[in-house]
Order: structure tokens, then C-alpha cells, then sequence
């Protein structure tokens, strides 16, 4: 089985070599530092997944975001960031971008993500819950779809469920949602339909209610405390 190819965009060479060597076990790791070679490599490698830097010494790593779009809009992008204006937050997620992750950044935290974005390999099941309960992936699942694509049957998944969060499958996956959007409503602009979105919810309404319930407060009162 091929190995699915990562390409690594950061000017500082630690941070590459950081993340070659966290995902070289799983993945084939393509590492540059500029924009410019990024797009070479592009052209001539199916690449599964990118993380990007903002900053990449002259050059800006949003634009390269913005060349994505148009590149290939299906390719998952993920920006890792230093610096975590709300302004390139805003840009990002316009871009279509996977996830904001500030630096320093959490490695187990950053793995887990690009895992379940990319899938596991079989074998991995002991992991596998908290790996997508942990990360975004979870945004775009109800219990059964879970339970499907996790390859536990629900009544095993309740118990696991139970068992290391105290809580059942939809309470964690309604918390998981409501952190995604006060997140983004403190660190970003964008309007509450596209925050929806984001955190998976196909109806702004229901998310709407649901915030409502949960803060007792609307998200414009939410966004207006919180800035």
C-alpha cells in the first residue's frame, strides 16, 4: 500500500524537520520552505495533505492559500501559525482553510488531526476513538456514521464512550461543536451562518438554538463579551 504524500511548507528548517520526522512513521513527507518550490512540487506529486506556514521569509503563505483554492480546492490545508491575527484567521477559513493551529503547537494534538483527516491504518482501533473524538473530524459525524466509519458497533461504542469520557457519544460531540464555535466567534469575523459551517452543522437555525441553549446568550452577545 503507497504511502499518502504530506507537503510541509515552513521557512524554519527545525519546525520542518519536526514534522518529517512526527509523520515519516505514516506518511511520505515532502518538505520546502518557500511558496514558489511548493508549487513545483505540486505539479508533480498527488499530494494528500499540506501544512503551512503563514510566514515563509519574503513570501506570504495566505496567497499561497488563495492559489490553492484555485489549484486544487480538495487538498486539505492546514496553517500553522506563530502569529494568530484574527485577520489571517479570517483570510484562512475564507481560503477554505482545514484549521488554524497556533505555535507552539501541541505535536500529539497536530498528529492526531492529520490522522483522522488522512485515515488510519488498520490495527489502530485502541487509538482511533480518542484520536477523532480529539479533532475535527468529528464535526461531520452523528453516532451511527461514528460507529461505521471507527469500525465499533454502537453498543461497544457507548461503553467506550462512557468509559473514557463519562459521557455518552452525542453530549461529547454536542461539546466538541460548541467549542468550535465560541472559538471561532472570539478569534474571527466571520458571519455565524459560515461558523455553522465550519463546525459542521448544516442548518444555521439548529446551531443557532442550540448555541443559544447551551451559552444562554446569542452569538452576537457572545462575540461582543468575548472581543
Amino acid at each position: 500500500m503507497l504511502m499518502k504524500n504530506i507537503l510541509v511548507i515552513d521557512d524554519d528548517q527545525l519546525i520542518g524537520e519536526s514534522l518529517t520526522a512526527l509523520f515519516s512513521s505514516r506518511f511520505n513527507v515532502i518538505y520546502t520552505d518557500a511558496a514558489e518550490k511548493a508549487q513545483v512540487i505540486l505539479k508533480g506529486k498527488n499530494i494528500s495533505l499540506i501544512i503551512l506556514d503563514i510566514y515563509l521569509n519574503n513570501e506570504n503563505g495566505l496567497l499561497f492559500l488563495k492559489y490553492m483554492k484555485k489549484f486544487n480546492p480538495f487538498i486539505p490545508v492546514y496553517i500553522i501559525s506563530g502569529y494568530g491575527e484574527k485577520d489571517s484567521i479570517n483570510y484562512a477559513y475564507k481560503n477554505s482553510a482545514k484549521e488554524f493551529i497556533g505555535k507552539p503547537f501541541n505535536s500529539r494534538d497536530l498528529y492526531n488531526k492529520i490522522i483522522t483527516e488522512l485515515g488510519t491504518a488498520p490495527g489502530d482501533q485502541s487509538d482511533e476513538l480518542n484520536e477523532i473524538i480529539e479533532n475535527g473530524k468529528i464535526m461531520n459525524l452523528n453516532v451511527t456514521r461514528f460507529s461505521n466509519y471507527s469500525d465499533i458497533n454502537t453498543t461497544t461504542l457507548f461503553k467506550q464512550f462512557k468509559l473514557r469520557f463519562g459521557t455518552p457519544p452525542y453530549r461529547k460531540f454536542l461539546d466538541k461543536r460548541m467549542e468550535k464555535l465560541a472559538y471561532l466567534l472570539k478569534n474571527t469575523n466571520l458571519p455565524f451562518g459560515r461558523i455553522a459551517e465550519i463546525a459542521g452543522y448544516k442548518s444555521t437555525p439548529s446551531a443557532l438554538r442550540i448555541f443559544k441553549k447551551t451559552f444562554k446568550i446569542t452569538p452576537l452577545k457572545y462575540r461582543k463579551t468575548v472581543k
